[in-house]
């Protein structure tokens, strides 16, 4: 199948059990599938030999590739999905769990960095015949399962007690309240508080051993020893759900990832996204609104809204003209946002978020709308603000809308509050 829900849907009607692992593709010839079932996808690889797929400007990320914001493992985590981690090496050879240091991709850079106008830049690289491929390899899946049986990993691996390993066979252990990676604890009354347990013994010294609540590095120890513990209590849980993984480095770069374990406070506020697909969102809709408005005019339309009580803001444009779409948000107001892209182009259209409240794009403008859809949790006391400024490469659009009504848009560069 070309999509991931028809497969699933597949799946369900002939009554098969299935474990599907989404995996990054080397170059910018694939976006991500969106489409996201738990019963069938309970990890996600997050390193190979292309690359690590941890977060968007990670040291290692694949160098072939202009791979856009939004589309890592981080990014899952923070739209709401309970996806655990492993890594494979994704070879072709056969050579499984052998260092290969000497080989190189094939594959040809899509977008020159000299031709990227956003301010979110990577490090020039030289692609010229390929690149290495990712120095900490080979990668491995680890599995906690109750026997070495067929049976008994599928089982472990659908309950997420899994974590990834890139460079060396990395044991690592990691607990939350008793709870191993991959589950789920829930808090039913206080003390609402995190009790953290890692472990990580290396085939050589343990430099470091960090612990993420919520994308964030809430707890760190240097170590000069093959096997490193640490244990804190955290009582920083202060919403309805919250999670926490681990990752352990080596002292030559080899590293491994813990699978999360989500703490569930329901007493406590509910600030996550709720963004487990994106086929529920209204921007098909949108778009066609948006194309009907314009008529053929080279214009600009924002949309406001909700989505599962979320604030929503959506830009569309399109027209005929040879421009493009050149254009930011800056974001405040809100505790936690997502921004998809909808009818980007692969390796034509760019677009950044520094995860901060600046998102840019430089994209082309044609006869479909394309555009973006914000989703945010409005922090509690504050007036979600979202600043606009687009235009066709300098030149004001013919015609720009506010939720279908023509708005003076200047320039085009306005404020929209909700």
């Amino acid at each position: 199948s070309d999509r991931a829900g028809k497969l699933f849907g597949f799946f369900r009607r002939e009554g098969i059990e299935a474990i599907v692992i989404p995996h990054p593709h080397p170059s910018t010839d694939f976006f991500t599938e969106w489409d996201h079932d738990p019963k069938y996808q309970p990890v996600v690889e997050i390193c190979s030999d292309w690359g690590v797929w941890e977060y968007f400007g990670n040291p290692h990320f694949c160098k072939d590739a202009d791979f856009l914001p939004g589309k890592f493992y981080q990014d899952l985590l923070k739209r709401g999905l309970h996806l655990g981690a492993i890594a494979s090496s994704d070879r072709h050879t056969n050579l499984v769990g052998v260092h290969q240091g000497h080989l190189r991709c094939v594959y040809e850079r899509k977008i020159p960095q000299r031709s990227n106008p956003l301010g979110v830049r990577r490090p020039r690289i030289r692609l010229e015949g390929g690149f290495f491929i990712n120095p900490i390899n080979p990668c491995f899946a680890a599995v906690y399962a109750e026997e070495l049986t067929r049976e008994a990993i599928f089982d472990a691996i659908r309950k997420r007690h899994t974590y990834a390993a890139a460079g060396a066979k990395i044991k690592l252990d990691f607990r939350v309240n008793d709870n191993i990676m991959g589950e789920v604890c829930r808090l039913e009354s206080p003390p609402f508080r995190a009790e953290v347990f890692c472990s990580a013994e290396g085939e050589r010294p343990i430099s470091k051993l960090e612990v993420l609540r919520n994308n964030q590095v809430i707890h760190a120890v240097k170590g000069n020893a093959r096997k490193v513990s640490l244990e804190f209590e955290d009582e920083g849980i202060d919403e309805q759900e919250t999670y926490y993984y681990a990752r352990a480095f080596q002292d030559d770069g080899a590293r491994a990832w813990s699978s999360p374990v989500w703490v569930i406070c329901p007493s406590y506020p509910d600030l996550s996204l709720h963004l487990v697909s994106s086929k529920d969102l209204p921007e098909r809709r949108l778009r066609e609104r948006t194309e009907r408005l314009l008529s053929g005019r080279t214009g600009i339309a924002v949309w406001r809204g909700e989505h599962k009580g979320r604030k929503m803001l959506s830009v569309f444009w399109g027209g005929e003209t040879d421009r493009r779409c050149v254009g930011e948000l800056r974001i405040s107001g809100f505790h936690r946002y997502f921004v998809f892209q909808e009818g980007f182009q692969v390796a034509a259209d760019l677009f950044t978020d520094d995860g901060t409240g600046l998102v840019q794009w430089n994209a082309g403008i044609g006869k479909g709308a394309k555009g973006l859809s914000l989703i945010g949790v409005p922090e509690e006391g504050e007036t979600p603000e979202v600043a606009i400024v687009a235009s066709a490469e300098g030149e004001p659009f013919e015609v720009a809308f506010l939720d279908g009504s023509l708005f003076d848009l200047p320039s085009v560069g306005a404020s929209v509050r909700w």
